[in-house]
């Protein structure tokens, strides 16, 4: 089944999207959870967040995950920050 979505837009590219639209920091987004770095590096998609911590920036950016989420970009990791 094709995505309705850009096929080129990963899961960095939209939460970079969303996050510049709102005006946001990555330290807003961050806050005290993870580091601004590891949302940089989410953002450039050279790694993957956790389910606990994509529902954190889901819900900074008011945003439910599953938009941010394309099922078919391998989006979550394990990795746990």
């Amino acid at each position: 089944m094709q995505s309705n979505r850009d096929a080129a837009e990963s899961l960095g590219d939209r939460v970079r999207k969303l996050r510049m639209e709102r005006g946001m920091s990555l330290a807003k987004v961050a806050g005290a959870d993870f580091s601004r770095a590891f949302l940089n590096q989410v953002e450039l998609n050279k790694s993957r967040p956790s389910v606990r911590v994509l529902r954190v920036i889901a819900d900074r950016l008011g945003t439910p995950v599953d938009d941010l989420l394309d099922r078919d970009d391998g989006a979550l990791g394990g990795e746990h920050r």
